[in-house]
């Protein structure tokens, strides 16, 4: 089995206003299986979830789904989203807030995928910090997101794809969060050989192996 895996940061309604037809094409055009989406506008007037996802075979999750409560300023930035083919149901969902990231309501999302004929897969929905000084407060949530797989992980392998605010020269590189930068992409074939390869996450980026 070929899993196809995208990551995107729909920057909210900032940004030239053709972006989202732009974003919509590129989606179908890539015809992903798993997505992550952060700074997602969703609630009022917004349903930028559902209009991305329209016309697609992915069904979508939203943080304000998952949420019992609205975190400050989601309303102008946005929150964070999964999307997928299949069945998948939000396990776990970390507030950034409350580890170092006080002034923005992305969070990472902990999703259980289920594979036909293979079983459940562990996807992290991942965002963090942005401010470029903010080192300190990536590195805790590098360590969440480690925490997080250790307490959800199933027997395929866990994919954590996300805006991780951070070339992978200033992301933190301890021993207990070099597992998230290896993750960061995934290219999977599952069944017979299997190919892995890290790529950047900085812009969308898609692939099959």
């Amino acid at each position: 089995m070929r899993l196809r895996i995208l990551t995107v940061n729909v920057q909210n309604g900032e940004g030239d206003s053709r972006r989202m037809a732009v974003l919509k094409r590129g989606l179908r055009e890539l015809d992903p299986d798993i997505v992550a989406l952060q700074e997602v506008l969703q609630g009022g007037e917004h349903r930028q979830l559902q209009e991305l996802l329209e016309g697609t075979d992915l069904c979508g999750t939203h943080q304000a789904k998952a949420m019992q409560y609205t975190p400050p300023f989601a309303e102008r930035y946005g929150g964070s989203a999964v999307a997928t083919r299949w069945p998948h149901r939000v396990v776990e969902v970390i507030d950034s807030r409350s580890i170092g990231a006080n002034d923005v309501p992305w969070c990472t999302l902990g999703a259980l995928v289920h594979l036909p004929s293979l079983g459940e897969l562990l996807f992290i929905a991942a965002t963090s910090s942005w401010r470029l000084d903010a080192e300190a407060a990536r590195e805790q949530q590098a360590i969440a997101l480690s925490d997080l797989d250790a307490r959800q992980r199933k027997d395929l392998p866990t994919i954590i794809a996300g805006d991780f605010n951070a070339t992978t020269m200033r992301w933190p590189t301890s021993s207990r969060t070099k597992l998230c930068v290896a993750l960061r992409v995934f290219d999977f074939s599952f069944g017979g050989r299997k190919k892995q390869r890290a790529v950047s996450i900085d812009y969308p980026r898609s692939g099959g192996a």
